[in-house]
């Protein structure tokens, strides 16, 4: 059982359920999933049942799924969490919590019908477009013919149909990736670039040149992006990089958000990064560190206010001055990030 966060996973144990585990501070990762499949053929995603949770277990059962894991889902649905529930109502009311699982497959049609007009054609065409990353997790055409049948009988939609929707969509993904490649005048518009912010773009311009990847790793980390696209991209690309991988057009595969990977591929399409590309990474490598210096530098000159060495002896003032060198090498670092006569 894969609980959203680890406080759950203490209060199924306290409650007997010794077989809940869950990530430590970050999301629900291929890695995680890759490392289960290692040792067992079926895992249940225990998530809270508010819209955060349904959107976390959202993406899990593609990322279990393509680790070839059964999957099924379970939304606590007493309290917001297994924590509360344990709190509210018992040991007895927990341990129930198992009983109540419905396949990943399932969870999805019902979100799909819970997020989509379905008595309209526009909110058919969106839920099948909201399935297609799950689609991509399913390891055998038996089972995408198996699923889309049920999508079929469950949403009113023509399975027919809705496989040639994928296809076609699948195939428009590959055939942008690769004119991107070869045809200077194929540029169409990136999709979504009103959302997309700076680090989010940064990770998308080093996926599209990822052999850049070892050295920009050594500066950064998944964890200090905010973004959670941009922790999303460095996931794929560090997975990559483990395994060896170094081409985009199978790292692609790894990023379990469809949207995700249809921005990289209109990115490349446009031909916006072909020109300049090194300086695009560049910059947002320093405008990226630039960030985390100066929160570094808010904190230590916070450290700097508290500290007083009146009264308190020669150790604080010895104290207060090391910090004070501290935040001069930050200050100089920023500028030099920045591009700043150092005066």
């Amino acid at each position: 059982m894969v609980c959203e966060g680890y406080m759950d996973a203490i209060s199924f144990h306290t409650a007997g359920i010794d077989y809940a585990v869950a990530p430590l501070g970050t999301a629900f990762t291929s890695r995680q999933a890759q490392i289960l499949a290692r040792r067992t053929g079926k895992v249940l995603l225990c998530f809270d049942s508010d819209e955060a949770g349904k959107k976390a277990a959202e993406r899990a059962c593609s990322i279990a799924e393509a680790a070839g894991l059964n999957a099924s889902v379970v939304m606590v649905g007493e309290g917001k969490d297994a924590s509360e529930i344990l709190e509210k109502s018992g040991v007895d009311a927990l341990k129930k919590i198992p009983d109540y699982s419905i396949s990943s497959g399932e969870f999805l049609i019902r979100r799909s019908e819970e997020l989509f007009d379905m008595a309209t054609v526009e909110g058919k065409s969106k839920a099948s477009s909201f399935l297609y990353p799950y689609l991509d997790a399913l390891g055998t055409e038996v089972k995408k013919n198996g699923f889309l049948e049920i999508v079929g009988r469950r949403l009113g939609i023509n399975p027919t149909a809705l496989l040639a929707d994928y296809v076609k969509a699948t195939a428009l993904d590959m055939s942008h990736a690769s004119r991107a490649g070869k045809d200077k005048n194929f540029s169409p518009k990136p999709q979504g670039s009103a959302a997309r912010t700076a680090d989010y773009f940064f990770m998308t311009a080093l996926l599209l040149k990822p052999e850049v990847f070892p050295s920009v790793r050594e500066s950064i980390g998944q964890e200090d992006f905010e973004d959670p696209r941009a922790r999303e991209v460095f996931q794929a690309l560090a997975e990559a990089w483990q395994n060896g991988i170094n081409e985009t057009a199978s790292i692609l595969p790894l990023i379990g958000d469809a949207s995700i990977r249809r921005f990289v591929v209109s990115v490349a399409a446009s031909g916006e990064l072909d020109l300049d590309i090194d300086k695009v990474i560049k910059d947002g490598l320093n405008q990226f560190l630039t960030r985390k210096l100066e929160k570094e530098r808010l904190k230590l000159t916070m450290d700097i206010a508290k500290a007083s060495p009146q009264g308190s002896g020669q150790d604080a003032s010895v104290g207060l001055l090391e910090l004070l060198k501290t935040k001069m090498t930050l200050d100089k670092e920023i500028s030099r990030l920045k591009g700043e006569v150092d005066e």
